[in-house]
């Protein structure tokens, strides 16, 4: 008898483990769990296209992003005749609205010439196991989708302000504040904020955003105007902002 019990008790639990191992894993992919992240190699990002005559841009080249919101890009600061190379990678957390890694050729190293494909050859051992660490997926062809946004049924709306003030040196008019946010349900929440103290940006605007496949966050593409150093053309600095919806 009491083995005959013993073997209902081990056939029953047979049957019921693999349900309760499925509901696991279906509770933690809701939960935005990232072991489900695989490592692959990653190939040179495609630069976001925007031409102008009358502005000198920022060039950007989005990666991919993680399931639990955190977005990878690259961006080529414009060079206003320096005749240095400037670069810029960057891990974005739409949670703490922070770049929390970044690696980055500036002023600092005075490198004369250069281009994204030696740069990303050269440091791509780093710059993967940064990505792998953060477990950023490579996506090709991302969007950047406008505002508002449609999600189940809801639109969410996009809000601004910004503020002015006269440059004490110049006499004309630039940015001092800049708040951006969504807005759902009647509540708003802040994607980018951000004071700017003698700046010289004359303007600051959202391009759009990239929606993360994997979760519920965005990823905004921002920027702001900067008066040329010795006038026009003026130059369209990246800003990064992004949120949770």
């Amino acid at each position: 008898m009491r083995y005959f019990i013993q073997s209902v008790f081990v056939a029953v639990f047979l049957l019921l483990y693999p349900s309760c191992d499925s509901t696991v894993k279906s509770n933690n992919s809701k939960n935005g769990d990232t072991n489900n992240f695989i490592e692959k190699d990653y190939t040179l990002p495609t630069r976001f296209k925007i031409e102008s005559k009358v502005f000198i841009f920022d060039d950007f080249y989005p990666i991919g992003w993680s399931a639990d919101g955190k977005f990878a890009y690259i961006t080529e600061p414009a060079d206003e005749a320096t005749g240095f190379y400037f670069f810029s990678f960057n891990i974005f957390d739409t949670h703490s609205q922070k770049i929390i890694w970044s690696w980055k050729i500036d002023e600092k190293n005075e490198q004369e010439g250069g281009n994204i494909k030696d740069t990303w050859t050269k440091n791509y051992k780093l710059f993967k196991s940064e990505l792998v660490k953060n477990k950023i997926t490579q996506i090709n062809n991302l969007e950047l989708k406008q505002f508002p946004i449609s999600l189940k049924n809801q639109k969410i709306q996009f809000r601004k302000t910004i503020k002015y003030e006269k440059d004490k040196y110049f006499g004309f008019d630039v940015v001092s504040f800049a708040e951006f946010s969504i807005e759902k349900d009647g509540k708003k929440k802040s994607f980018y904020k951000k004071s700017f103290p003698n700046s010289l940006f004359l303007n600051i605007t959202v391009l759009g955003y990239y929606k993360n496949p994997f979760g519920n966050e965005i990823f905004t593409l921002i920027h702001a105007e900067q008066r040329g150093y010795e006038g026009p053309p003026n130059v369209r600095r990246i800003k990064a902002g992004g949120c949770e919806l």
